[in-house]
């Protein structure tokens, strides 16, 4: 068990293996360097089956990992992070497994996600039998390090322990070496507690594109899929340009090369199947396939889009962090409640697919025609939508709900639920400090040219700003050309959030918006509003900003914010994704965590 500042979960961690049942054991604290008491914290149990080795310098992770190596003396060896929870049952299943299996010399087995409070999030599934595993190795990690047993003998004797040279993955990259000579496997149960955090090195990097480690895990990853795929199906099946395409299984396929990703993991697939033709005869394989075509699905990043879609992404992930299964445009059965937007669907595919014991929820904006600035029948259309298929109906505003009613529009168990920002994404934290004594930055973002989105009001205002005082900034699409103004075209959402937190203050006038996801973006970065005092943003911004209804106050409105800066950025209070998170599951008829479908 290695430990690097750990102290807020070392003691849980200790205690977990201590109450293990069955062999007799001794546990190895490696501490790389604590400062926050993890050492003397593990000094303090007294237990004699505790032995702590303090590194005289600090080491890194695979180094620490084979320091406790060298220090072992069992048969076997058991990890655990300093941060994870072992079952009492976990080292006699697993040593019981080895000792009646000896062609096996890595086993690993499933985990339940816990989050920092031990809260259960729901599961974390690997593949069991040692074809899937083969298979699954030349995508992404086949085991949970803080699962795994291992043979001292075959990881020591044979391949000298981890790769310090690796910053990162050390583990993957030994399970490949193992996989070369020795049989590997894991268990079809959970045995570990596994805690999600944003901040393990890991989690951060997978949660942000924009992470400054995330250029060197790319490289590792790649390296490693084209080691494993070489292994697997001989040298002459991988190409570099397949290897860098195959790295967006983990990091994320980009939209606009999805078929020629799909096409070359059907031909691996082909390939693999052709090598080892008994994986076709195994449930494990096709189960462990069809995660992979899930996780696919969902790992796909779109070229920029507007902010229900980011939303709605941002929304999907937060499920699936609280272990939910989800599909995208079908109803698989024993689905329990189905979540259809607006009316952005085929309806007619919806009706077959919609079943008894499937709770329905309808997710409503507008009213459409507000936005639009004409009644085309759409709101109409929607609420007919509704009626015939709906159990439910999330309004995203208060002010789209009443809008509705004014309209003589009635929905199904109608409740209002803000959006909100993905946090790995969206956050103040890096951003740059404001200070009166430089020009103030400001930003507008939009990713459509419809004239309600408030381009005119913007060059409206560059021929009125006093640029010895501001800078402004435009992201986005605008039909109005602008001067003095810096323009940047739409950009992935990380970009968009750095672009953010080097501002200062946030400028939209955009109308008629039943729930703006630019403003939300704008405050989880940390920007102060001025806003058109149209639509949902007075019910989104508060006191984080001011509201117009005459584009001639926004000067006025942008001293007297400057002036306030400091307080106004202090109200700040975004929608928070966990939170909405919670409510949709609510309407959903779901509980907050532990799903598996």
């Amino acid at each position: 068990m290695p430990v690097l500042n750990g102290g807020a979960h070392l003691r849980t961690a200790i205690e977990s293996v201590l109450a293990q049942r069955g062999p007799s054991f001794e546990l190895l604290v490696i501490d790389d360097g604590s400062t926050d008491g993890s050492l003397e914290l593990a000094e303090g149990f007294g237990d004699p089956r505790i032995r702590v080795i303090r590194n005289a310098r600090r080491a890194g992770l695979s180094a620490a990992l084979n320091v406790g190596l060298g220090h072992a003396s069992g048969e076997f060896v058991a990890r655990l992070d300093a941060d994870d929870v072992a079952h009492p049952d976990r080292l006699e299943r697993q040593v019981d497994y080895l000792r009646r299996h000896q062609r096996v010399a890595l086993l690993g087995s499933q985990a339940r996600l816990i989050d920092e409070s031990g809260t259960s999030l729901g599961l974390v599934e690997r593949p069991c039998e040692e074809a899937s595993i083969r298979w699954y190795s030349m995508f992404d990690n086949p085991f949970i390090h803080s699962s795994v047993m291992f043979r001292r003998a075959a990881v020591v004797a044979d391949f000298g322990g981890y790769d310090e040279s690796l910053r990162l993955c050390e583990d993957w990259a030994l399970w490949g070496r193992i996989l070369e000579r020795h049989g590997a496997c894991n268990l079809d149960e959970a045995l570990i507690d596994y805690r999600f955090s944003l901040a393990s090195i890991t989690g951060a990097i997978e949660s942000s594109p924009s992470h400054p480690r995330r250029p060197l895990f790319h490289d590792i990853v790649g390296r490693l899929n084209a080691r494993h795929a070489a292994q697997t199906l001989g040298a002459d099946a991988v190409a570099p340009d397949e290897v860098e395409l195959l790295t967006g299984f983990l990091l994320g396929v980009n939209g606009a090369t999805l078929g020629a990703f799909l096409a070359l993991f059907e031909r691996r697939l082909d390939a693999f199947a052709a090598r080892h033709p008994e994986a076709l005869r195994s449930a494990d394989f096709h189960r462990t396939v069809a995660r992979q075509y899930d996780a696919i699905a969902y790992r796909v990043m779109p070229a920029p889009y507007g902010g229900a879609h980011q939303f709605l992404r941002a929304l999907c992930a937060e499920f699936e962090r609280r272990g939910l299964r989800l599909a995208n445009n079908t109803i698989p059965y024993g689905t329990r409640a189905c979540l259809y937007n607006s009316f952005n669907f085929d309806f007619d595919r919806l009706r077959r697919f919609a079943r008894a014991g499937c709770r329905m929820v309808h997710r409503v904006d507008g009213p459409i025609s507000a936005y639009r600035g004409r009644d085309e029948g759409v709101d109409r259309l929607i609420c007919d939508i509704n009626h015939e298929l709906a159990d439910a109906t999330i309004f995203q505003s208060n002010y789209s709900l009443e809008r509705h009613e004014a309209l003589g529009l009635s929905f199904k168990a109608p409740r209002v639920v803000h959006n909100a920002a993905d946090p790995a994404i969206f956050h103040a934290e890096g951003r740059q400090p404001f200070s009166r004594g430089r020009k103030v930055r400001l930003i507008s973002t939009s990713w459509s040219d419809n004239p309600n989105k408030g381009a005119d009001v913007y060059k409206w205002l560059e021929d009125r700003l006093d640029w010895d005082r501001f800078g402004y900034t435009f992201v986005g699409r605008s039909a109005v050309p602008f001067n003095r103004i810096r323009v940047v075209p739409p950009r992935p959402s990380h970009e968009l959030a750095d672009l953010l937190r080097g501002h200062d203050i946030f400028i939209t006038a955009s109308l008629h918006e039943s729930c703006s996801n630019a403003i939300i973006e704008a405050l989880a970065c940390g920007l102060p509003v001025v806003y058109a005092d149209s639509g949902g943003s007075p019910e989104i911004v508060r006191g984080a900003g001011f509201g117009f209804t005459d584009r001639e106050e926004i000067p006025a409105l942008l001293d007297r914010l400057v002036a306030e800066f400091d307080e106004r950025q202090a109200s700040i209070a975004p929608p928070r994704l966990d939170e909405v998170g919670t409510q949709y599951l609510a309407a959903m008829g779901l509980p907050e965590s532990g799903l598996r479908r």
